[in-house]
């Protein structure tokens, strides 16, 4: 068992906080850790009748590349209700208004340097309206579909890479399919 001895604020960025912890075990050892802390973010994986997912081919600076990712967005609204949050991305990005968006889970994107927390959600009853980018990046972000089905292939094959992405869509599939969430 940890318990918390000591923390303190490193660096305070515009939605990013970076602490620096130091944990007391059983033992008698102490480990110091640096982490940030993050508001936590949203996924959206839009699923119209016939069975096609839109997702978004995005520059990532700390990538210097495109990739292929669902619709997600941090929390930066202090308050608002994640199913909120993922309804307002998923028209900001794709230009879509969803008649149903259910939660499917959630996870924590990379718990060893950052406490984010992601709530992963379908929408359904989809409605095309226009995209309302809020940034550089979004505003040159391509859409592309391609049939839910297809996901595990496409996660094999090395196209679908970002892992919030490849956690949503297998939990939106499998969800689909008859085999529930695989979110926590």
């Amino acid at each position: 068992m940890f318990q918390k001895i000591e923390q303190s604020r490193v660096f305070d960025g515009d939605f990013i906080k970076v602490e620096k912890v130091r944990y007391g075990s059983d033992s008698g050892s102490v480990i110091e850790r640096e982490y940030i802390m993050h508001p936590g973010a949203v996924t959206v994986v839009p699923v119209d009748e016939q069975g096609r997912v839109y997702g978004l081919w995005q520059f990532r600076a700390a990538l210097g590349r495109e990739i292929f990712e669902v619709c997600a967005g941090k929390r930066d609204v202090v308050g608002e209700d994640p199913a909120i949050t993922a309804a307002r991305e998923l028209k900001e990005e794709l230009g879509i208004v969803a008649s149903e968006i259910l939660h499917l889970g959630s996870f924590y994107n990379s718990p060893g340097f950052c406490d984010e927390r992601t709530e992963m959600y379908l929408a359904r009853g989809l409605t095309q309206s226009s995209p309302s980018p809020q940034s550089v990046e979004e505003s040159a972000m391509r859409i592309a579909s391609f049939e839910l089905a297809r996901t595990p292939k496409l996660v094999a094959e090395g196209v679908i890479t970002d892992g919030k992405s490849i956690v949503s869509l297998l939990s939106a599939f499998m969800y689909l399919h008859g085999a529930g969430s695989i979110g926590g």
